[in-house]
C-alpha cells in the first residue's frame, strides 16, 4: 500500500485544508479568507467548518487558482521594477 496522499475527491462539501489543496493555497489563507467572510464556510456542532462546491467554484471564477493569482502578480511586480 502506497503512503501517498490521494488528491481530494470532488463532493458537495470540502474541509478548509481540502479546500487549500485544491485551490494550491497554504491552509492558513484559506482560513484566512473564511475569517474575512470572503469565502463563505458553514461551522458544523464540532467546531470545524466545511465549505460547500459551488462556494469554491465560485471562488475560482471570480479569483482563479493559486497559480493563476501568482502569475497576474508577478507581471505587476515586474512592472514596477
Amino acid at each position: 500500500m502506497s503512503n501517498d496522499a490521494s488528491p481530494v475527491q470532488l463532493r458537495d462539501y470540502y474541509t478548509m485544508p481540502e479546500v487549500a489543496e485544491l485551490l494550491g493555497y497554504p491552509p492558513q489563507h484559506i482560513r484566512r479568507i473564511v475569517a474575512q467572510g470572503k469565502l463563505p464556510a458553514e461551522k458544523l456542532p464540532n467546531g470545524r467548518r466545511r465549505i460547500s462546491h459551488a462556494a469554491v467554484m465560485q471562488w475560482v471564477a471570480e479569483h482563479g487558482s493559486a497559480l493563476s493569482y501568482v502569475l497576474r502578480h508577478r507581471d505587476d511586480e515586474l512592472n514596477l521594477v
